[in-house]
């Protein structure tokens, strides 16, 4: 089971979709943050990358992995805090890599302490890692397929059953690709998720006015789901790509001896082809 959204909707209607979505998950929306940022730089760096007008450079794509950990203090001293401890890093990001064609690899690792700043005893730990793969298939000036993979494992850990500090964590794989399309035809993206806690995000639209052609977000276990949008000769962007898993205490736990702790690991892959329409 889980939260899915998989249609090619209007742009009022994604923006109606997103907020839904929003509103019924956990706080925090552990891909929103990351991809906020990532996915923001990756646009970025793709119009600094493909030249004005150039017919060479069709298929761009920026990439990297990115983690993610928060902690809430849900105690009634009106002074206490969830306090990181100095030098962990609440946000590790791979390198970005740029690239065409081909196959590149990225992980992140994520490991962070917090401290209850009333009660030192009361500690949380945030442990992650993930490895992911994103291939792109360019067929002479257009992309024909990608696929982005992630696996990895991610853990909250409490040195008390009764925490004052409530955790959240992610580890995901982000894209952007933009790519152009000189035949008429079906882009289909597909979703596979193996185990709970997948997280699959991805929005492809057109690049030149913005519309939303198809988009996808899911946050659950396992599924598999497959969308398409006809593209006609042109421009196209995939926004937001993402895969990889999350951890929310809002969603509760199983309580046994003196810590409360939770693990998940996984395999999740997302993945386009573009088909000709005959």
């Amino acid at each position: 089971m889980g939260r899915s959204v998989s249609l090619a909707p209007s742009v009022r209607q994604i923006n109606h979709t997103l907020r839904g979505v929003s509103q019924s998950m956990p706080r925090p929306i552990s891909i929103r943050p990351v991809l906020a940022v990532s996915a923001s730089v990756a646009m970025a760096a793709a119009d600094a990358w493909l030249p004005a007008g150039s017919a060479q450079a069709n298929v761009a794509a920026t990439y990297q992995a990115s983690g993610n950990s928060f902690v809430d203090y849900t105690g009634t001293d009106p002074a206490g805090d969830c306090l990181l401890t100095p030098g962990d890093n609440a946000s590790p990001t791979s390198s970005e890599k740029q690239f065409r064609d081909g196959t590149r690899r990225a992980s992140v690792s994520l490991d962070t302490h917090y401290t209850n700043s009333v009660d030192s005893t009361d500690t949380v730990h945030v442990k992650g890692h993930l490895d992911t793969k994103l291939t792109v298939d360019k067929r002479h000036r257009d992309l024909k397929s990608f696929e982005l993979g992630a696996g990895g494992s991610l853990k909250i850990i409490h040195s008390v059953l009764n925490s004052d500090c409530t955790a959240s964590g992610s580890v995901v794989g982000v894209a952007d690709i933009t790519f152009t399309e000189h035949h008429k035809g079906w882009f289909y993206l597909t979703r596979d998720t193996g185990k709970p806690n997948s997280e699959v995000f991805f929005v492809l639209e057109n690049a030149k006015n913005g519309n939303v052609k198809t988009l996808d977000i899911f946050v659950g276990d396992k599924s598999h789901a497959t969308s398409r949008a006809l593209l006609r000769p042109g421009k196209y962007r995939l926004v937001e790509l993402a895969a990889g898993l999350t951890l929310n205490e809002s969603g509760g736990f199983l309580k046994s001896g003196g810590t409360r702790d939770r693990a998940v690991s996984l395999t999740t892959t997302v993945q386009g082809e573009f088909k000709r329409k005959k």
